[in-house]
């Protein structure tokens, strides 16, 4: 009537290990394979570390993949430090805090941006780098 219990194998239950995969690096900006920690039992998450210069922040690879497939325009960092925004500029509001660092960029590019917002963009990405980090992003394991 019940069936009978299902038992959970215990690999099942531990963190996913972190896999090989070869950072990319632009002229400013480079992205690390991080994973994220995700809930209370130590599972992992696909995630990106973001730098540039003094400026770091780790990201979801999903909110990345959306974000180089249009399907969003503003990406964040998870992490507790400053936070960090990689972005459309077109996507920032002239309400937002984004605004004032991005109202001059030109639409077809990322900007990364982080708090304070007043000292602009801490890297761009246009172009054949552009094409080069969505391809990237895009490729990394869900």
């Amino acid at each position: 009537m019940f069936g009978r219990l299902r038992r959970v194998s215990e690999d099942s239950t531990k963190p996913a290990l972190p896999i090989d995969v070869a950072p990319w690096q632009g002229g400013d900006l480079r992205a690390e394979w991080s994973p994220l920690p995700a809930g209370r039992k130590g599972n992992l998450k696909p995630g990106v570390l973001l730098t540039a210069g003094g400026v770091s922040g780790q990201m979801h690879v999903s909110d990345l993949v959306d974000l180089v497939n249009h399907r969003i325009g503003i990406a964040e960092s998870t992490n507790s430090g400053p936070f960090v925004f990689l972005c459309w500029p077109e996507s920032a509001s002239p309400t937002s805090i984004a605004w004032e660092s991005t109202k001059d960029l030109p639409a077809k590019l990322l900007a990364l941006l982080a708090e304070p917002m007043d000292s602009g963009a801490a890297a761009v990405l246009t172009g054949p780098e552009l094409a080069d980090f969505s391809a990237w992003i895009t490729a990394l394991p869900r």
